[in-house]
């Protein structure tokens, strides 16, 4: 039996010892300029993603995008602690439950599969060519007009997901050291912007034909969409009109 004292276990030292660490990498973190702009854009993303998923809120794959964006913020949470496995894993899985939530919108069956426990979310059934949300098919049938600018999407969110994945099975390269690392940190900062880029996309393409006059009528929801997405031709006027052209 472990001795205990009225402070709890002789081994917490061990795991304050840590906590102490991290917090030590937390600081030099918030006092780098670079990392504290970074930071600062990618809180502002996940602002902005909350915002967009608040315009679905009452649809059954809600708690999806819920679990979501919280581990968007639990990776901006371990990222500024050098804790950068779990940072990049944090990211790996909003982008694929925000995916995942996007395409069991259209298949309820297998929303309630998952739910019950009877399915698994697959990164390889989300990107894929034919039948993915990224995929041309998916696009035709909920925003026909974009339909030729799943490739690009496509071929971010596979690398994002790639990237964020080296760091989940632990090769060769994502071994460091437990202190801030600049060009490691960027790199994720890159990969979160990168996410919320595909993600902005699809959930556009998915939801604006059924939603969109509540992303018109919300003046920041229709400010993300037309820095996003207003470049693409004709989307200017349906955003701002909530009309699917």
């Amino acid at each position: 039996m472990t001795s205990a004292s009225s402070d709890g276990p002789a081994f917490k030292a061990q795991y304050q010892a840590v906590l102490d660490s991290r917090q030590g990498q937390f600081e030099k973190h918030f006092v780098d300029a670079t990392l504290v702009s970074l930071h600062q854009a990618a809180h502002s993303r996940l602002l902005d993603v909350e915002k967009l998923y608040s315009k679905v809120s009452g649809r059954r794959e809600a708690q999806i995008f819920d679990l979501a964006t919280s581990l968007f913020a639990d990776g901006l949470c371990q990222i500024a602690c050098a804790n950068y496995r779990l940072a990049f894993y944090c990211l790996r899985s909003f982008l694929e439950l925000s995916s995942a939530a996007i395409k069991f919108s259209g298949h309820e069956l297998e929303l309630r599969q998952w739910q019950q426990g009877g399915r698994d979310i697959l990164w390889g059934a989300l990107n894929n060519d034919e039948t993915g949300v990224y995929s041309a098919i998916f696009t035709s049938a909920f925003y026909p007009a974009l339909k030729k600018e799943t490739k690009h999407y496509s071929g971010l969110a596979a690398r994002t997901y790639r990237e964020c994945s080296e760091y989940v099975h632990g090769n060769p390269k994502t071994h460091g050291s437990n202190e801030i690392e600049i060009e490691r940190s960027k790199s994720w900062f890159e990969l979160a912007d990168a996410a919320v880029t595909c993600i902005i996309f699809i959930f556009f393409v998915r939801y604006h034909s059924e939603v969109g006059a509540s992303f018109a009528s919300d003046v920041d929801v229709s400010s993300i969409l037309q820095s996003e997405l207003g470049h693409f031709e004709g989307l200017t006027s349906a955003i701002e009109s909530g009309v699917t052209l």
